[in-house]
C-alpha cells in the first residue's frame, strides 16, 4: 500500500465508524479531533462530491461521494478564474503580452477617447476594469468586447465575467487565432500530466469566467504547481516570481488578485465586502476567507462551494468539490482542516440574493445547453424556467431546519412544482431533446439519491 494513502484510509475508516455526539452543554470550541476527519465530515454533510488533501508532499486524504470516480471531470464554475489568472501569467512569460498593457493595444476597437482605452489586462482579471455583466452569464468574446463601462477603470470592484471574456479575445489575437484553452492546456496542464475534462463555450468561444471542468486530481496537481512556485518534478513550468503576481491585490479589491481570493485584511465598510458577497461570504476584517487563518492562505472559489485552497506555510493544498448547499462556511471548514477544531458557533445559511439566483439560472442554462444543443431562441424561452428551477433548489437547501412533517410536506410541494417546470421546459424542446433532457434529469436524481439520507447526504 502506498505510504501516502495510509493516513487517508485511516481517516475514512474512522469516519465510517461515526463519532459520539458531544455531551450536553459542551462548548463547540472545545471539541478538538482529527483534522482530516472533521473536515471530511463537514464537506460530506454539505453536498460534498470529492475532497482531496495534500500536505508536505503526501496525499493524506482522497474521498469521493458514492457514484463518483477519480476520473470524473467536475465543473469548477468560477474556480476557473484562477486557471485564467495563471493563463495570463504564462502569456506574459512567453512574451505575448504584459499585465499593464492597455487592452486597446491589442484590440483596436477599444482605442480612442473612450474610458475603455485606459483599461489594462490586469484590471480585466481583478474585476476593476469597470465592465459590468451578470455573473454566470457566458458571453462570447465579441459580445464581451462590445460591453460598456459602468465606472472608470480602477475605481471599483464588480464581480462579473465580461472582463475574462475580453481577455480571451486579447489572448486569441496574440496567439494568432489559436484557441486560448488549447494553448493553456499544452503550456501549463500537460506538463503536470493533467488535461481539461471539459470547457463550456458560447458560440464557439470558451467561457473563461467559469467554464472549466477538471478531475479532482488534476485540480490538485494545478494547486501543487502553485504551492511549488511553478516547479513540477524538478522542472520549471512557470516562473515562480511571476506567479506571485497572482496574489497581488488592488486598492479597490484588497483581498482579490488575478482570479484568486486572498486571506488579506479588508477594512470594515470597504465597498469590496459588499461587492464580493455574490461569490462568497467574508469571514472578518482580519482575513477575508478566515479571519484567524494564515495570511498566506489563498483560494480558487466557484459556485456550489468548489474550492482549491492553498496554504504555503503549511505545505497544504486541498480540493473540495460539491453540489448546492447554502450553509457552507470556508472559515468552519478551514478551522477543522488546519486546526482540528470546530468554531464556536455555526453561521446561519446565507440568504440567497436575486443576483445569485440569476447566476445559478445562467449556469444551469449553459449546462443544459451543452447537453441538448439548444438554439438561441430556445435559450431565451428557457431562461425564466431555469430561474424557477433554481428558486426551488434554493428553497430545498433551506429545509434542514424544519421538523419531519413540515419538511415532508414542503418536499412534496417542491416536487409537484418541479414537475410543472420540467413539463414547461419540455414544451420548448424537440422530441430528441426531450429524450436527452429526461436522461439528464434521471442522472441528476440518481446522483442526488446516491448521497444517502438528508439533503446533503452522508
Amino acid at each position: 500500500m502506498p505510504t501516502a494513502l495510509r493516513p487517508a484510509l485511516l481517516v475514512l475508516a474512522l469516519a465510517a465508524c461515526g463519532s459520539a455526539p458531544p455531551s450536553g452543554g459542551e462548548d463547540p470550541s472545545e471539541r478538538i479531533g482529527d483534522p482530516l476527519e472533521l473536515a471530511l465530515d463537514y464537506s460530506r454533510d454539505r453536498a460534498g462530491n470529492a475532497l482531496l488533501v495534500w500536505v508536505d508532499g503526501e496525499l493524506v486524504l482522497e474521498w469521493y461521494a458514492p457514484g463518483r470516480q477519480p476520473s470524473d471531470p467536475h465543473i469548477l464554475a468560477s474556480g476557473t478564474k484562477t486557471l485564467v489568472g495563471v493563463m495570463a501569467l504564462a502569456a506574459v512569460e512567453d512574451g505575448l503580452l504584459e499585465l499593464d498593457d492597455p487592452v486597446a493595444l491589442h484590440l483596436p476597437e477599444w482605442a480612442g477617447d473612450s474610458p475603455r482605452a485606459r483599461v489594462t489586462i490586469r484590471q480585466l482579471l481583478n474585476f476593476t476594469s469597470g465592465l459590468d455583466g451578470t455573473p454566470g452569464r457566458a458571453l462570447d468574446f465579441e459580445e464581451a468586447v462590445g460591453q460598456a463601462l459602468v465606472h472608470p477603470p480602477g475605481e471599483g470592484f464588480r464581480y462579473a465575467n465580461a472582463g475574462f471574456e475580453v481577455f480571451g479575445a486579447v489572448l486569441r489575437e496574440r496567439l494568432e487565432g489559436e484557441d486560448p484553452v488549447d494553448w493553456f492546456e499544452g503550456r501549463v496542464l500537460h506538463p503536470l500530466g493533467a488535461r481539461v475534462g471539459d470547457w463550456s463555450r458560447t458560440r464557439g468561444d470558451p467561457h473563461l469566467g467559469g467554464g472549466a471542468s477538471l478531475t479532482p486530481r488534476d485540480w490538485l496537481a494545478f494547486g501543487r504547481l502553485l504551492l511549488q512556485d511553478g516547479v513540477w518534478e524538478g522542472e520549471e513550468v512557470l516562473d515562480g516570481a511571476r506567479l506571485q503576481l497572482l496574489l497581488k491585490p488592488s486598492e479597490a479589491a484588497p483581498a482579490y488578485g488575478l482570479g484568486t481570493w486572498l486571506n488579506f485584511p479588508v477594512p470594515e465598510g470597504h465597498p469590496f465586502l459588499d461587492a464580493s458577497v455574490v461569490a462568497l461570504q467574508a469571514d472578518g476584517p482580519e482575513g477575508l476567507i478566515w479571519s484567524d487563518g494564515p495570511s498566506d492562505l489563498f483560494m480558487a472559489a466557484g459556485l456550489f462551494n468548489q474550492r482549491l485552497y492553498i496554504v504555503p506555510s503549511r505545505g497544504l493544498v486541498a480540493v473540495r468539490m460539491g453540489g448546492p448547499d447554502q450553509s457552507w462556511d470556508d472559515a468552519e471548514f478551514l478551522a477543522r482542516l488546519l486546526e482540528g477544531q470546530e468554531l464556536e458557533a455555526a453561521r446561519p445559511p446565507r440568504e440567497v440574493t436575486d443576483e445569485q439566483v440569476e447566476l445559478l439560472a445562467n449556469l444551469r442554462l449553459q449546462q443544459v445547453g451543452r447537453e441538448l444543443e439548444l438554439t438561441l431562441e430556445q435559450e431565451e424561452a428557457l431562461r425564466p424556467l431555469f430561474r424557477q428551477q433554481m428558486e426551488g433548489l434554493m428553497e430545498l437547501s433551506r429545509l434542514q431546519g424544519l421538523g419531519p412533517l413540515r419538511r415532508a410536506a414542503a418536499l412534496r410541494r417542491l416536487a409537484r412544482e418541479g414537475e410543472e417546470v420540467d413539463a414547461a421546459i419540455e414544451a420548448e424542446l424537440t422530441a430528441d431533446q426531450v429524450e436527452a433532457y429526461r436522461a439528464f434529469r434521471a442522472r441528476e436524481r440518481a446522483d442526488f439519491r446516491g448521497r444517502g439520507p438528508g439533503l446533503g447526504g452522508r
